[in-house]
Order: structure tokens, then C-alpha cells, then sequence
């Protein structure tokens, strides 16, 4: 009952926040006159002709549009600028485009869309590199092909090898550097993304286990009692993606816990003028260190943070005390032995949590509950729900 309410309440915590919330990341804007105004910046995958923008993350959000702002970005690695040129081929007003790249020639992406810019009348849409058919993608082949003929004319192996290319960001990317070292003129890469971040820190909280065997003897029988309940704690890290829109990280945990039981069981039964009992009385104590690790898929804002994770876990059982005590009774004849109900080593098993987090500055604290399941010894398990609290650094 107490494993099922755990689970209710985190389930109704985590529906209850599964809202649509903003995303925003540090980063700036290019005000009249050319002043950097810093604040955070609403993320978006496109963001056509106007972005949010707020200085700090208390207050509202003010709507910039292309008219007010000709530049702006994220501190994780992407800058957005005014594009205000026409092309062939797409009805495009000004827009806010990704820089990727710029110097004596721009590249820049709108909605999947690459463009390169050489200056004067030597602006380009390229050719996507699929086509309907063979016809069509020869015709995205020559017109990228004349596309390069004129920007690429005076760095002709930078030429060959775009010819050779499959046309997509990473690729253009690439030669749009190599064309501005072919000519030694300085350019700047503008989609270059931080390092992975990683937060490490700890967390505490209280746990209730239940143990269950699956097998065909006393311990299958034995009913055994809940123990009270017991503390929990250890070390968690998150590796999160580059991107502010990154909604996946790897969680990891090193944590420790300890449980104790105490069971018993009772048989009797009559079978060919035998009269046959068995009782039986088991003890089980451990402390436990166990490893886990696991993708965490979360609900980004700069407010609360609800997310699920979930994956493998391995046990290393440690200060193991476990004996049971089984004594059987055939008529008059009776039998006394020892067995050791749960043995120490490793054991493996499966993980899932769901919860709530809310950054703090650069700080991470979180609040969640953890189901765990565990396969030990003589066809064994052990559930456990944790309810913990959590720093990250």
C-alpha cells in the first residue's frame, strides 16, 4: 500500500507540471546605436521575425521584432541575424536567420534552408540534396555546382572537393572555413556549441523494501515483514547536452542503503498416513552499495524542471547477516538445517524515478521518488521506493 501511494503522489506531482513553460537561455541582443544588451533569451528552433527577451529571469518578457533588433544570440554557441534579401525560389521576408559562418562569404540557415552570401549580387539558396526523382536531383547538383563556380572560382581544389560533397550543414560548414584559409582571410565560426555540461553533487532521503522470493520452498512461503524505515544517501551526476534545448542527459548515482527482515513460514499437510510440517525462521540483514545509470528525459525552464529517468542498476551487497533456520517433522522424525537465504556479491537490476528539479543560479536542486527492483540470491527480489532530496553543483 505504502509502495503504491509513493507512486500515485509522484505520478499526479509530475502530470500536474508537464506544462507548456518557456525555455530560456543566457544571451544578448544588438540595440540602435550597436549596444550589446544582455539578458536571457526565449529558445526557439526558428524564430521567423521576432524573439522574447528578458534581463532577468523574474521579470516579463518583452517581444523584440526585426525592425527593433538586427542581431541577437545565445551564450551556448548561436548567434541570429537580419536577413533581408530575397531568393529565387523562396518566398522569404526578413527573417531572423542562424549565422554558421562569417567573413568574405556568410552562411546562414533558415528553417533547414542554407544560404550563402559573397557580397554585392553573389547571394545564393542552395539546392536541397534530395530530390523526387534522378531528374530532379541532377538539377540540385548543376545549380549547386554554378553556385560554387562563383564563390568558390579562386580556390579551385576548395571547389573540387564541393563538388565531390553531400550538401548539408556540417559539409558547408566545413568548406565555407577552408575557403577563407585557402585565401588567408580571418572568418568566424558562429555555431560553436559548449562542451557537454556536467553536475555533479549528492542527495539524501528515506526508503521502504519489501523482499519476495519466487521459489518452490520455505522462502517462497515465508511472509516477511516490512522493515522500517531506513536512510538512504550517495553521489548523483548529470551530463546534459550541448544545447539550452536539450531535453536528455545521462544520470548516474553511487548510493548507499541498508535493510533488515525478519520471516517465518509454516506447512502442514497429510499425504499417505504422514502427517508433514515444516516451519521455518529466516533473518536478513545487509548494507548495500549500488551503481546506477540512465538516460533522464526532462521538461526545460528556467522554473521547475519535471522529468523521468530510468535504467540499469548493480548491487554490491556488503555486512551481510542472513540465516534461516528450517526445521521439518515427519510423524515423529524431525530434521534440523541451516541455509543462507541472501549471499553477498553482485547483483543487477532495473531503476525508474520521476520528479522535479529547479535551478538555482548555476545550481540544481531536486526532489523525486525511485522504484527498484532487484534480483538477488535463491530466485530473490527486492522493491524499494525512495523519496529523496538532491544538490547539484
Amino acid at each position: 500500500m505504502r509502495l503504491k501511494t509513493l507512486l500515485f503522489l509522484g505520478a499526479i506531482t509530475l502530470s500536474n507540471s508537464l506544462f507548456a513553460q518557456d525555455k530560456y537561455g543566457p544571451g544578448y541582443y544588438l540595440a540602435a546605436g550597436a549596444d550589446t544588451i544582455r539578458g536571457f533569451v526565449e529558445y526557439r528552433s526558428n524564430y521567423n521575425y521576432e524573439f522574447k527577451f528578458k534581463k532577468n529571469l523574474k521579470e516579463e518578457s518583452k517581444t523584440y521584432t526585426i525592425d527593433e533588433v538586427s542581431q541577437f544570440g545565445l551564450d551556448y554557441g548561436i548567434t541570429y541575424q537580419k536577413l533581408d534579401f530575397a531568393l529565387e525560389g523562396l518566398s522569404i521576408k526578413p527573417v531572423f536567420a542562424q549565422v554558421l559562418v562569417q567573413g568574405e562569404i556568410d552562411l546562414y540557415e533558415y528553417q533547414s534552408r542554407l544560404f550563402l552570401d559573397g557580397g554585392e549580387n553573389r547571394k545564393f539558396l542552395m539546392a536541397k540534396g534530395k530530390g523526387g526523382n534522378s531528374e530532379d536531383v541532377q538539377k540540385n547538383y548543376q545549380k549547386n555546382a554554378g553556385i560554387f563556380n562563383i564563390l568558390f572560382f579562386d580556390c579551385p581544389t576548395i571547389k573540387e572537393e564541393a563538388l565531390k560533397s553531400t550538401i548539408n550543414k556540417t559539409t558547408l560548414t566545413n568548406l565555407v572555413i577552408k575557403y577563407h584559409d585557402c585565401k588567408k582571410i580571418s572568418n568566424e565560426q558562429l555555431n560553436q556549441l559548449k562542451k557537454r555540461q556536467v553536475k555533479y553533487g549528492f542527495h539524501f532521503g528515506v526508503s521502504v523494501t519489501n523482499l519476495a522470493y519466487n521459489s518452490s520452498n520455505y522462502l517462497a512461503r515465508s511472509t516477511f515483514n516490512n522493515p522500517s524505515q531506513n536512510i538512504t544517501f550517495g553521489i548523483t551526476s548529470f551530463n546534459y547536452g550541448r544545447k539550452a534545448s536539450s531535453v536528455v542527459s545521462l544520470q548516474q548515482e553511487l548510493f548507499f542503503s541498508h535493510a533488515s527482515f525478519e520471516g517465518s513460514s509454516y506447512l502442514s499437510y497429510e499425504t499417505g498416513g504422514y502427517l508433514i510440517t515444516e516451519t521455518s525462521v529466516s533473518k536478513i540483514a545487509y548494507s548495500k552499495f549500488a551503481y546506477k545509470i540512465g538516460p533522464r528525459f526532462s521538461v526545460r525552464s528556467n522554473t521547475i524542471n519535471p522529468y523521468i529517468s530510468l535504467g540499469l542498476v548493480a548491487n554490491t551487497f556488503m555486512g551481510v547477516n542472513a540465516s534461516s533456520t528450517v526445521i521439518s517433522q515427519i510423524n515423529s522424525s524431525i530434521e534440523n538445517k541451516d541455509e543462507i537465504p541472501l549471499n553477498a556479491g553482485v547483483n543487477g537490476g532495473i531503476w525508474a524515478s520521476v520528479g522535479l528539479g529547479k535551478m538555482i543560479n548555476e545550481h540544481l536542486i531536486f526532489i523525486d521518488f525511485v522504484l527498484e527492483n532487484n534480483y538477488v540470491t535463491n530466485s530473490g527480489k527486492l522493491t524499494s521506493v525512495s523519496a529523496r532530496i538532491g544538490y547539484l553543483f
